[in-house]
This record gives structure tokens, sequence and C-alpha cells, in this order.
């Protein structure tokens, strides 16, 4: 097996400030795992014109592996004091103000496309809670890829 970046709490970490950064107020495990899923597949999932990591095949347990991902990359980021959580059992999490500041700081292309398909994601979702989009996610991946 290959040694990646790709798929790590790491990388998972990096986009998770970035959600953070726009949805700009406290978030669950649970809703930053559909929305980063939502981004990341935005043209599969149909809420935008392309993938941000390209086009591929949305696998069926890929929510799953996502709230894993997520919830692996909160914890460093808590420790860094980059975000806070409100420490109840289903915790919601925010950005501190040095969390702001690296958020801020990311500007590669990457970056602003993932800003850019979050709003638009969002712009077009509403006010979704985390069980509906969740729910639309797995609708989505039962379906398959046409």
């Amino acid at each position: 097996m290959v040694d990646s970046i790709l798929d790590t709490p790491e990388e998972t970490g990096l986009r998770v400030l970035l959600l953070l950064r726009v949805l700009d107020s406290p978030a669950s495990c649970d809703y930053l795992a559909a929305l980063d899923t939502l981004v990341v597949n935005a043209r599969t999932l149909k809420v935008a014109s392309v993938d941000l990591n390209g086009t591929h095949r949305l696998a069926a347990g890929e929510i799953s592996r996502r709230i894993v991902l997520v919830r692996q990359s909160l914890k460093p980021l808590t420790l860094k004091g980059l975000v806070s959580c409100d420490g109840f059992e289903f915790s919601l999490y925010t950005l501190t103000l040095e969390g702001i500041r690296v958020a801020d700081a990311m500007t590669s292309v990457f970056a602003k496309k993932l800003v850019s398909l979050t709003r638009g994601i969002l712009k077009r979702l509403g006010k979704s809670e985390e069980k509906e989009l969740i729910a639309y996610i797995a609708s989505c991946s039962t379906e398959g890829v046409r």
C-alpha cells in the first residue's frame, strides 16, 4: 500500500478548518462530515457542476468513513487550539481566533475552490439539518453514479 496524505485525518482537518470558516457558526461532527462529503462529491451528488477532487464513483459507505475522518481530525485541531468544542456528548465545534487566522491564510487554488463550492452548496441547500444532508447523500449513493 502506498502512503498518501489523501483521505487522512490531516487532509480532512484542513478542509474542516475551511468549512468552519465558511459556516461561521458552530457545527457538529456529523454536519461537518456531511458537508465535507457534499463538497468533495458536489457534481456526483448533483449539488454543483464539479467535484472538488475530480469525478469518481461515490462509495455507499462514504459518509460513514467521512464521519470517522472528521472525528479523527477534530481532536488534534482542538488540542492545537484551532477549534473549540462545547464539551457536551454531541459537541458543536467552532474556530478559535487562531483557527480563523489559519483558515484565512489558506489561499491556494484548491482552498479557494473548496470555499466557493461550500458557499454555493450552502446557498442551494439552505438551513438543512445534518440528518437531512446525510439522508440525501445516502439516497444518492444507493442510486449509484449514472
